[in-house]
């Protein structure tokens, strides 16, 4: 029988990378909100309410990826932390 290995430290490695990917992409999304806003401000016209209206819908897009990237890194931080625990319970009861 094969023993099934885990390695914790890199399954946190990539959740952390995961999480910190997605404030990186949180960051980046409020930079296009703030600077959408600002055009707003300077910029009149047919052209750019729609330009505004595209870069609003894709905002919409990326919240929607940021909380799924979010979950994403959650879900790979509960496993890591459900499987070692796991593991850890099952090493004491064979002592």
């Amino acid at each position: 029988m094969k023993k099934l290995i885990t390695n914790f430290s890199e399954l946190k490695s990539v959740s952390e990378n995961v999480f910190n990917q997605n404030n990186s992409l949180i960051k980046l999304s409020n930079t296009i909100t703030k600077l959408n806003s600002d055009l707003q401000l300077y910029w009149e016209g047919t052209d750019a309410l729609k330009y505004s209206e595209a870069i609003s819908n894709q905002l919409k897009e990326m919240k929607d990826l940021t909380d799924t990237i979010a979950y994403i890194a959650e879900f790979l931080d509960f496993s890591s932390n459900s499987i070692n625990e796991t593991m850890t319970n099952n090493a004491k009861m064979l002592k």
